[in-house]
Order: structure tokens, then sequence, then C-alpha cells
């Protein structure tokens, strides 16, 4: 989830996860039953939200102070983000499977939740939303192992 936070953000993958757990042991407080590794990836939501925000923020300012228009990227980096992005939505398409069921947990999941809240949020019981945590466990490792290959490959 570091990785993926760090990618959106564009910054550094440790850099996010550190300020973190920083942020969690100093000016954060964890609700009671929320396990830290969800609550870690709400805080890395956080700092990646405010760093995109605060960028665009930035250039804004600066683009209309300087009245400069903002050059485009040059055409191998712009191609290369469209390749990652697309192979990311591409991926993600691919867990949920065209299961709304898939897509109510990985959204659930997204905003932290989990167990009993999770499965309300999904509108199923326990024992089904456990099946589902497997499904999407083995379309992750299946989509993974492409991902690393074409991460490679660049």
């Amino acid at each position: 989830m570091a990785r993926f936070r760090a990618f959106t953000a564009g910054i550094d993958a440790e850099d996010i996860l550190q300020e973190a757990i920083l942020r969690a042991l100093t000016s954060r407080s964890c609700p009671a039953g929320l396990k830290m590794e969800y609550f870690l990836m709400a805080v890395m939501r956080s700092i990646a939200s405010a760093i995109i925000a605060r960028r665009k923020r930035d250039e804004a300012r600066y683009c209309s102070e300087l009245d400069l228009v903002v050059s485009p990227l040059a055409p191998d980096d712009a191609c290369e983000i469209a390749e990652r992005a697309a192979a990311w939505r591409q991926a993600f398409d691919d867990v949920v499977a065209g299961s709304p069921e898939i897509e109510r947990v990985v959204d659930g999941i997204d905003q932290g939740l989990c167990g009993r809240a999770l499965a309300e949020f999904a509108n199923t019981d326990r024992a089904r939303l456990a099946s589902v945590r497997k499904a999407i466990k083995r379309n992750v490792n299946s989509i993974c192992v492409e991902l690393i290959k074409l991460d490679k490959a660049a």
C-alpha cells in the first residue's frame, strides 16, 4: 500500500511509510478495534492526498503568478506514465473481475473497515466475506506477478 500511495503522490515509498508510522505514534489516535495496518493505510492515504493537493495548489499559484504555461512532459515520459497507469487500471479491474461484491469489499478495505463493519458495508455475512477476501488475495497474487514482470521489463 505504501508503494501505491507513494506512486500516486510521486514520492518514495519508504518516506511515506515512515511518515505514517511517525504520525501514528505522535499525533494520531487509532480507534479501538481497528487493525494497525488499516490505520496506517488511512494515514498514508491522508499524507498522499495532502501532497497531491499541495502540489496542485502550488502549481496553480506559480503559473498564475508568473503567467507561465506549464511545459508538458517529454513524449517518452508521458508515454511511460500513460502505459503504467493503464496497466494499474487494468490490474485493478482484473482484481475486481466484474464482481460488485468484490468491489464493495475492496472499497470498504480502502476506507479502513474490517470484520463486522466490513461485512455490513459489503452487505454480506462474515463467512462470505472470508471467501471474498480469499478470492481477492488469489486475484492479487496472480496479477502482481504480471505487474512485477512489467516493472522489471521497464
